[in-house]
């Protein structure tokens, strides 16, 4: 989305914040906020590259995204329109009124193409030292682009800014709106679930000590890019091996943090041994 001025849209906004980030001195918050523009950059740069590499009629219309940045928290927002008006073209009105009709499809093909877009963020934020928890939603928002990072606000945005603070680990998941939606069509489920390892569906620990099931991002399948993997057989030890490798190795782990990366080796576990079948069988991330 371009132009001047405040402009409606509607699509799937994620909100990220990093762990930790309150408590910094002004030195610290400076180098926080220099390493959050390189990693915002990187994103932008890598998601040009995918899609030169693996061109998708669908990911060509779901534009790149726009990002805002407000401190220590970064928010994304996907105009969703250009990708439901191809999908209206391709498919015409037979699918218009049945539970799998084109507007839930363009919702769910917008949530996984953004999931994709934002796999690698968890990883390549760990390696800068910014340890990021994050919530996506769908709905409607305004954007103010006139600025570098712009602004956004609007109820997709409050959807998301009600619960991203809420989980105690480092990840993304979906808000209940945006669940329950998409579990509203089980073959697209049945699709998601067989073949596509960006998500992954989960009990999300809470900070009160709840769970919340969600739509997970699969940004642990990054350990199996890594340059000493050769046979892509991850098993969960190896994966918890490299998490805490990239934790320890930065130093991450600050007093009263502990629980939140203890629940995020639970989930780097569950993700390994629910994708297993699929990593050894195609050999690749």
């Amino acid at each position: 989305m371009t132009g001047k001025g405040p402009m409606a849209g509607t699509g799937v906004v994620a909100m990220l914040d990093v762990l930790g980030a309150r408590n910094l001195d002004e030195t610290g918050s400076s180098s926080l906020l220099s390493a959050m523009d390189e990693l915002l950059d990187e994103m932008e740069s890598g998601w040009e590259q995918t899609k030169l590499k693996n061109p998708r009629p669908e990911q060509a219309h779901l534009p790149s995204p726009g990002a805002a940045l407000f401190g220590d928290t970064v928010v994304y927002y996907w105009d969703s329109q250009p990708l439901l008006g191809y999908l209206t073209s391709q498919r015409g009105d037979d699918m218009q009124g049945s539970p799998g009709n084109i507007e839930h499809v363009s919702i769910w093909l917008s949530a996984f193409l953004a999931m994709g877009y934002l796999r690698p963020i968890i990883y390549e934020g760990l390696e800068r030292g910014l340890p990021l928890r994050g919530i996506v939603a769908y709905g409607s928002y305004v954007v103010d682009a006139q600025k570098k990072r712009n602004v956004v606000i609007g109820p997709a945005v409050a959807d998301a800014a009600a619960w991203y603070e809420k989980p105690d680990w480092i990840g993304i998941s979906t808000c209940p709106s945006l669940t329950v939606t998409l579990r509203r069509n089980y073959a697209l489920l049945r699709a998601m679930e067989a073949g596509m390892p960006f998500a992954m569906y989960y009990d999300v620990p809470l900070v009160d000590g709840r769970v919340f099931p969600s739509y997970c991002l699969g940004w642990p399948l990054e350990y199996a890019n890594e340059e000493e993997n050769t046979s892509y057989d991850i098993t969960p030890r190896v994966g918890i091996d490299r998490f805490w490798k990239q934790v320890h190795s930065r130093n991450l782990v600050r007093p009263g943090t502990e629980t939140k990366y203890l629940n995020t080796e639970r989930f780097v576990a569950a993700f390994f041994e629910h994708n297993a079948g699929f990593l050894r069988y195609f050999g690749i991330a």
